[in-house]
């Protein structure tokens, strides 16, 4: 199985800028570098449209998609949290309220026993 080299953008950059500024030609730049012309005539084609970018790996992309997982949890458990502290709040004031114990005064109880 062959091995393909890969180049960094800044690589790419710098080779594209040497050629337009006109401190080297293509074909010297391809021999210097050990790469095909049609390479850095692609190269050239994605530095003038703007898209010679630097894009995230794969793994750069597994870690931001965990941590926007991360994010929507933790959101969701402040949501939950917030909630039964107010449902916490709400029952000790319930509590506060029914909790009083009513008696009957003395003179008005029954004399029969209770079943």
């Amino acid at each position: 199985m062959r091995k393909y080299r890969t180049f960094s953008v800044g690589f790419k950059q710098q080779i594209v800028e040497q050629i337009e500024s006109g401190g080297m030609s293509v074909g010297q730049a391809a021999r210097e570098q050990q790469l095909s012309p049609s390479l850095i005539d692609r190269w050239r084609r994605q530095y003038a449209q703007g898209q010679l970018l630097e894009r995230p790996s794969a793994r750069e992309k597994a870690l931001e998609h965990e941590l926007e997982r991360c994010k929507k949890k933790i959101a969701d458990l402040l949501l939950e949290n917030d909630l039964l502290k107010k449902l916490r709040g709400s029952s000790r004031s319930a509590k506060r309220w029914s909790g009083s114990v009513v008696t009957i005064p003395s003179g008005n109880r029954s004399e029969e026993p209770a079943k």
